[in-house]
């Protein structure tokens, strides 16, 4: 399933250009450890259930509300806590997301989702250099969790090391090949590095997960234009335009 939208705000990428950037808007069927991980009792607490239901169609009042019921009930299941965190980060609780990140950081230091967390916070509020410190040990713990790598690939461009951000984006795609939103992050930065072979991959994969993307086209089209293959940009460009009159979404190449 593809992301859907939180990871609220936009940031300026250096050479990237604006970039939305989306976190709390992926779908629980693509956290299997937070259902795998649960406990007997979280299992029969109904309210970590309804708030994971919520949580995962992107109602975040309503997640949040049902996780803190939920952890009152289950406060050992750190799970709970993770998504309770997730929940205030889309409901922009940002204050409550950064105390519940550093009480799992203080009192479960290997727990590698509140490290995530405290990076993410720290990423958000641009103190790049504390994400990244807090990312790379999220890593640590947990090398396969593709959102740190993600989000320490965008930290990264931020800190301008870019071949640490092809690293880390490269391996953010490895671990989510289905998610269309990590291959763009990965093909803009091809891009910017004037890699277009690799970037015009990472467009098409995205095009594969969504056909009616119209960022894929818009990016496709550019990459084409760049090489100089202007008839099949100019083909792109057409069928971005007429999914974005079909369906009111604007092009981000205007």
């Amino acid at each position: 399933m593809p992301i859907g939208g939180l990871l609220r705000g936009a940031y300026l990428w250096c050479l990237l250009g604006v970039v939305a950037f989306h976190l709390a808007g992926l779908t629980v069927a693509q956290q299997p450890l937070a259902l795998t991980d649960m406990t007997a009792d979280a299992q029969r607490n109904k309210h970590y259930e309804q708030g994971l239901a919520y949580y995962g169609s992107g109602e975040h009042k309503l997640a949040a509300k049902e996780l803190e019921q939920a952890l009152r009930e289950t406060p050992e299941n750190l799970w709970i806590s993770y998504y309770l965190a997730r929940a205030y980060f889309g409901n922009n609780n940002r204050g409550a997301a950064w105390e519940l990140a550093k009480t799992l950081v203080r009192e479960h230091a290997e727990f590698s989702r509140g490290h995530f967390l405290l990076g993410y916070f720290y990423f958000e509020t641009h103190q790049w250099t504390l994400a990244e410190r807090a990312l790379k040990r999220a890593i640590e713990l947990e090398p396969n969790h593709g959102e740190s790598h993600l989000v320490l690939g965008s930290t990264d461009v931020l800190l301008k090391k870019m071949e640490d951000a092809e690293r880390e984006l490269s391996r953010a795609a490895d671990l989510n090949p289905n998610e269309p939103e990590t291959h763009y992050y990965l093909g803009r930065l091809y891009f910017a590095r004037n890699k277009f072979p690799l970037a015009m991959g990472e467009f098409s994969k995205m095009l594969q997960l969504d056909p009616s993307s119209i960022k894929a086209y818009d990016n496709l089209g550019v990459t084409r234009q760049a090489t100089g293959h202007f008839e099949g940009a100019e083909a792109d460009f057409k069928r971005a335009i007429d999914l974005s009159r079909r369906t009111g979404t604007p092009s981000e190449w205007p």
